[in-house]
């Protein structure tokens, strides 16, 4: 910065030095030369004629002066100014060669400017974005917006130490691109505050889906894409945390396939894998938008019904009941299931996750007991009711 801020006061340095300079010619000039041409010449005339020499000799002197002075201060100002050009174009030149977009930003005017790298990454040309970080603000996604805003007024305000921010930005061609942004200030007033920001975006879409591979591979079963084991546990411990502050009931419903291990038997894991697939899309279609289902392992699933009463949980498994006792075209086969469902809810079974799940799992193979394709809700452990 302290060569950007000497050309910007190069200017009234240079006019300084050159106003010094003629003064102290014209002070010696008025008050010398009459003295030194009066010791070389004899008569007046002489006097009178060479002193109009001398004044267009002293207009001379000075204009060659005047001349060199600024030839010599505006080439080393140019010389500085392509020292600055060129540095500016090698750092420029590190961080695109490693496959990032520059951002230069004047807070002050809020004008940013973008590299060709950076349009190169989002797929836009020349003008197409109006200068300013405002225009830029816009082509964030909604649902990033607000924390991009954030991370950027707590580093401008000291809070953070690092600029650092990842955010969906939106292209040309109207898909999102995950974007890594990373900045620092270089440029502060006297009283400290921010004028000029420089940074990089680095296109991190591919880190990105890879985490939410991991996280879908880690959280969602890979066959039927509802919620696996780990994700339901969460998720009912959280309802279950909920359900304690607030007062209110949460119901468990654990679901067995009558018949899964014929079909399996008999036409092959892949038509089990497709059979199941069909039971975890009808077991969607039989809840509400906002109750759960999971898949355990095998042909276990569960479903969670947040604060219901009887009537309520009683619908909707009987609506599965029926759901899925409709036959299922696997292919050119026809095949035919039931499931057995067992129910226990808290606080009145249990307040504890792995309770309420082990009451639920004896319920169910109570139902099974009892004729499959019905439910039964948990009653202690050596009474239990069934309906159908």
């Amino acid at each position: 910065m302290r060569i950007r801020e000497f050309l910007s006061y190069s200017p009234r340095l240079i006019a300084l030095r050159i106003f010094v300079i003629y003064i102290l010619v014209g002070i010696f000039w008025i008050f010398f030369s009459d003295h030194i041409l009066g010791m070389l010449v004899s008569s007046q005339a002489q006097f009178t004629q060479y002193s109009i020499y001398k004044g267009g000799a002293f207009i001379a002197f000075t204009g060659v002066m005047l001349y060199y002075l600024i030839f010599d201060s505006a080439k080393k100002q140019l010389e500085v100014k392509a020292t600055l050009d060129a540095s500016e174009d090698r750092w420029k030149f590190a961080l695109e060669g490693a496959g990032d977009g520059v951002w230069d930003w004047d807070i002050t005017t809020d004008k940013v400017f973008r590299s060709a790298r950076w349009k190169e990454i989002y797929g836009y040309t020349n003008n197409e974005i109006e200068d300013t970080a405002k225009a830029g603000r816009m082509l964030i996604h909604p649902d990033d917006l607000t924390h991009q805003v954030k991370d950027t007024q707590d580093y401008l305000q000291g809070k953070t130490d690092l600029y650092v921010s990842e955010f969906r930005l939106l292209c040309k061609d109207r898909t999102w691109k995950w974007t890594l942004s990373r900045g620092m200030v270089i440029s502060r007033d006297v009283d400290g505050k921010p004028l000029r920001m420089i940074g990089t975006h680095t296109d991190i879409s591919d880190r990105k889906n890879l985490e939410n591979q991991l996280l879908q591979q880690a959280h969602f079963d890979q066959v039927t894409g509802l919620p696996n084991r780990l994700l339901f546990l969460d998720n009912f411990q959280n309802l279950i945390t909920n359900a304690k502050r607030q007062h209110q009931s949460v119901t468990l419903m654990y679901l067995d396939l009558d018949h899964f291990k014929e079909v399996n038997d008999t036409f092959g894991h892949d038509m089990g894998d497709l059979l199941l697939k069909h039971v975890a899309e009808r077991l969607i279609q039989s809840v509400r938008a906002d109750d759960i289902v999971a898949r355990l392992g095998g042909d276990e699933f569960t479903v969670i019904l947040n604060n219901v009463n009887h009537q309520i949980t009683e619908r909707i498994a009987q609506n599965i009941l029926d759901k899925l006792s409709q036959p299922f075209s696997l292919g050119k086969e026809v095949v035919y299931v039931s499931a057995s469902i067992g129910i226990s809810v808290f606080p009145g079974n249990a307040t504890e996750v792995g309770v309420l799940l082990k009451n639920a799992d004896q319920a169910m193979y109570v139902a099974k007991q009892n004729g499959r394709n019905r439910y039964c809700y948990f009653k202690g452990e050596t009474h239990q009711d069934h309906m159908q």
